[in-house]
């Protein structure tokens, strides 16, 4: 009884934590479906990197834009949009920021670090 009681507790408090406050049934986007290893055909590359960063090195395409200035406004909801940042914690918020307002936004996992360090792993022409 007791041994089902804490798994009960255990179940209640993983499925509250998928969950939205305040929004019964509506469940939170995982990290999985924000986070890319690839970068679709046609998609809009946005480097949320610093500007001597970007423009030491920058992946081809990409543009460069301040993550405190983004407006929806100036985003088309038409477009792919991958933002791609250090390590990938701020381009996420970013991108769930924007999945929420209905564009198809993602994050480029473990950021530009993650990527040079794949690149080194195996060599990759960029």
């Amino acid at each position: 009884m007791l041994l089902r009681r804490r798994i009960d507790r255990k179940l209640h408090r993983t499925a509250s934590n998928l969950m939205y406050p305040g929004r019964p049934g509506a469940f939170r986007l995982r990290r999985l479906e924000l986070d890319m290893d690839e970068i679709p055909p046609g998609a809009v590359l946005v480097d949320l990197r610093r500007f001597v960063d970007y423009e030491k090195w920058h992946l081809p395409g990409a543009v460069l834009m301040d993550p405190f200035a983004i407006s929806p406004d100036k985003l088309r909801r038409d477009r792919i949009y991958v933002f791609y940042s250090y390590r990938g914690e701020l381009s996420r918020r970013i991108a769930e920021k924007l999945r929420k307002l209905g564009f198809q936004a993602y994050s480029l996992r473990g950021g530009i670090e993650n990527l040079l360090k794949l690149r080194r792993m195996r060599p990759v022409a960029f």
